[in-house]
């Protein structure tokens, strides 16, 4: 049973770190996604301008 606390402190520290992860990426604006791309394939395509067409 000595061995019990050691993984009781070892999985806090992980769980400890990847919230603190966690956090850091969503503030920095990692999932500010408004168009996922899972879904961006179902969007149709814009249609070319004149402009592009002639070159």
């Amino acid at each position: 049973m000595g061995v019990m606390p050691l993984i009781i402190v070892c999985s806090l520290f992980v769980a400890m770190t990847f919230l603190l992860l966690f956090i850091t990426i969503t503030r920095q604006g990692q999932y500010d996604d408004i168009t996922t791309p899972a879904i961006r394939i179902t969007f149709e395509d814009e249609p070319l301008r004149d402009e592009d067409q002639k070159s």
